[in-house]
């Protein structure tokens, strides 16, 4: 009888150990300042998903990701820990494909690796990824880009970073960002022949106007492409 009591007794006060009292944004505060998503149990809807969101966000638990029930919150849940990880592994676990493409494409633009982009579906994230992995590597990769304008921004910032026009003339088919990047080669140069090989009469004529005698006027000068006033 005696040991029915103690075992009755440890039991109780084993019981009492996990009981949670509080409930509602109160079990959220406590979830979130404790570290402990036992406490995420005692929430309902969107306010649980959060609290077990946050959680393992803090913790890079993947596992209580699963816990989350609206499918775009959990797909979010590992993107996040993807990231704050920088563990591609667990974007191929995403199954949404806008968080896989944004996982894929946040991970693989930082790295060298240009064949990575192409698992990218989204056309915009997967041409963004091979720019930056362009401009990052060799002026070689901006071939590879498939999206013909970022194809030539990728040839304007070697054109910009290395000083050098003929990486302008790599540019295809946008005309006027193509002697634009001429006008800007030639006054980082302070050479005005190359003013001469712009066709456009307008930018020509601002380019040569730069120029005094063969030498750099003090001028302001208006920087058009988004590239530009990085090298300036």
């Amino acid at each position: 009888m005696k040991k029915t009591i103690i075992i009755l007794t440890l039991l109780l006060i084993s019981g009492c150990t996990y009981f949670i009292d509080c409930d509602g944004t109160d079990c959220y505060q406590t979830a979130i300042s404790e570290n402990d998503e036992k406490y995420c149990t005692k929430l309902d809807g969107s306010l649980r998903d959060a609290c077990y969101l946050e959680i393992s966000k803090v913790n890079s638990n993947i596992v209580l990701c699963e816990d989350i029930k609206d499918i775009t919150t959990r797909n979010q849940c590992k993107y996040e820990i993807a990231l704050k990880e920088d563990n591609v592994l667990i974007c191929d676990n995403i199954l949404e494909i806008k968080f896989k493409d944004k996982c894929y494409y946040e991970i693989y633009k930082e790295k060298d690796d240009f064949s990575k982009c192409s698992l990218i579906t989204d056309t915009t994230f997967r041409s963004d990824c091979q720019y930056n992995v362009a401009i990052n590597t060799e002026f070689m990769n901006c071939n590879n880009v498939l999206d013909q304008a970022e194809q030539n921004n990728c040839f304007f910032h070697y054109a910009f970073a290395e000083k050098n026009p003929r990486y302008c003339r790599m540019a295809f088919g946008d005309v006027i960002s193509k002697m634009s990047c001429l006008n800007k080669v030639a006054r980082m140069n302070e050479d005005q022949s190359i003013c001469d090989e712009i066709v456009i009469q307008s930018i020509n004529e601002s380019c040569q106007n730069m120029f005094e005698d063969g030498q750099l006027k003090e001028i302001e000068f208006k920087l058009r492409d988004k590239d530009l006033a990085k090298y300036s």
